[in-house]
C-alpha cells in the first residue's frame, strides 16, 4: 500500500522534471518502485524514493501531491508528515 503512495510522488516529480531535452518516469513494476531521469536517447539516472524527494523536493507544490495524500488517506499521515518536515518547507506541508 505505501509503495501506491511513493509511486504517486514519483510520478509527480517526474511531470516537473521533464522537458524537451530531458524524459522523466517511474518504474512501478517493480518491488521498489525508482524515477529514471535522463536524455531521451542516451544514459540515464536513477533515483530511489528518498534519492528522488531529496534532489527534486524544491520543484513541487502542494497541488502536485494532491493524488497521493488522496491515496495516502489517513493511515500514512505520519510518514508524509515526516517527509514534508525533513525535506520540505513548512509551508509546504498539508499537515502544518
Amino acid at each position: 500500500m505505501f509503495s501506491r503512495v511513493r509511486i504517486e510522488v514519483l510520478k509527480a516529480i517526474a511531470l516537473k522534471v521533464q522537458k524537451p531535452d530531458v524524459s522523466a518516469f517511474c518504474v512501478a513494476n517493480v518491488s521498489k518502485p525508482y524515477l529514471s531521469v535522463g536524455p531521451p536517447k542516451g544514459r540515464r539516472t536513477t533515483f530511489k524514493y528518498v534519492e528522488a524527494v531529496e534532489s527534486y523536493c524544491e520543484l513541487l507544490t502542494n497541488r502536485d501531491l494532491v493524488r497521493a495524500y488522496e491515496r495516502a488517506g489517513t493511515r500514512f499521515t505520519g510518514t508524509l508528515f515526516y517527509i514534508c518536515s525533513i525535506y520540505l518547507s513548512p509551508d509546504f506541508c498539508l499537515f502544518y
